[in-house]
């Protein structure tokens, strides 16, 4: 699902294939460059033990701006040429830049967080206000919004269109099981993450009360809670008579279901 790029980069820089800037020929020049100059810094060292030579480094380089498919192009290039401008070093066996280039990541870095949307949004037929209602959407995500760049970037690749300006979930239903994962665990609430994946998935309404309901049941809540915990877990779940259900958590089922015969 998450492509290569220049993996053993690794804490020096931060990688993502969604993008937003610059995608001339001459930024693509630039960026082969620097990448080229970046490999030599930081794999010529004798601490190397990335699993990555100078040599099969250099040979991702021209492929390099096809992978981050023209977006983001001048940005990743100025920091892949501060990197080697800067030097590497040897630091408990590990090349380590001598200069962490915090005003290039940064740029790269603001470029990356629009990026996803723009993606998206370009790909789509979401409407005009569809750039700042995906940033807003983003934004609210909080710390789950790196799964909600993945799920955007799914959309983008299928070609997702929109129906009431939601994004047709066919062929991402793994990626929004994912950002329902990451909601409910960091909201320490089920509901929250069931409920966006219901929503997303085409059967969210009435959702959040049904929901909180049963998981409030006092005899069977806990049961319900599991059956919800393990179709997050599992990231496989469909609509079914208007709500959501997972389909591999058979034993969560048939558990809570006992209850629910219980006199």
């Amino acid at each position: 699902m998450r492509r290569f790029l220049l993996a053993p980069v690794l804490a020096c820089l931060p990688l993502l294939t969604y993008a937003c800037g610059d995608d001339t020929e001459a930024a693509a020049d630039d960026l082969e460059a620097a990448c080229e100059a970046w490999c030599q810094e930081a794999f010529s060292l004798p601490c190397n033990d990335t699993g990555l030579s100078v040599d099969q480094c250099l040979s991702s380089c021209p492929y390099l701006e096809t992978q981050l498919d023209g977006y983001c192009v001048g940005e990743y290039a100025s920091a892949l040429q501060c990197l080697a401008d800067g030097g590497y070093e040897c630091q408990n066996d590990f090349p380590t830049p001598l200069d962490l280039c915090i005003d290039q990541q940064t740029a790269l870095q603001e470029c990356q967080a629009d990026a996803a949307c723009q993606k998206f949004c370009d790909q789509s037929a979401c409407g005009a206000d569809c750039v700042d209602s995906c940033n807003a959407d983003r934004d609210a995500l909080g710390t789950c919004s790196y799964a909600y760049d993945f799920l955007l970037t799914c959309y983008a690749d299928q070609g997702a269109g929109c129906a009431a300006g939601t994004p047709s979930p066919t062929g991402c239903e793994e990626e929004i099981m994912e950002v329902g994962d990451c909601v409910g665990s960091f909201n320490d609430d089920p509901c929250s993450g069931w409920c966006f994946a219901a929503e997303r998935l085409g059967c969210g309404e009435g959702c959040a009360a049904d929901c909180a309901e049963k998981i409030g049941d006092p005899t069977c809540g806990f049961q319900y809670e599991s059956v919800i915990d393990c179709g997050l877990l599992y990231e496989a779940a469909s609509c079914s008579g208007g709500e959501l259900v997972p389909t591999d958590c058979s034993y969560e089922l048939e558990q809570y279901d006992m209850c629910l015969s219980q006199p």
